[in-house]
């Protein structure tokens, strides 16, 4: 399986998992983010991002593809302050 979390308009990835089960974070959002894989049997493929910041905000593509399936998401991520 490899997961794939991007922000494509910005050309960065984010968080990639490989099918050997390394993890790859991008150079930005190294040491802030984690793959939540309780829900992957179910379909559920959530990204953490720790320490968010306005910059964070934006468009998330993530892709999958496993041997059976392929598939893709996308997410906005709005980021405000208090």
């Amino acid at each position: 399986m490899q997961v794939e979390w991007s922000q494509p308009q910005l050309g960065q990835d984010v968080h990639v998992y490989l099918p050997d089960g390394s993890e790859v974070q991008g150079e930005r959002y190294w040491g802030r983010t984690e793959l939540l894989q309780d829900g992957i049997q179910s379909g559920s493929l959530a990204l953490r991002i720790r320490n968010l910041a306005l910059r964070d905000e934006g468009r998330y593509l993530c892709d999958f593809q496993s041997n059976s399936t392929i598939g893709n998401a996308t997410l906005e991520l709005r980021v405000t302050s208090e």
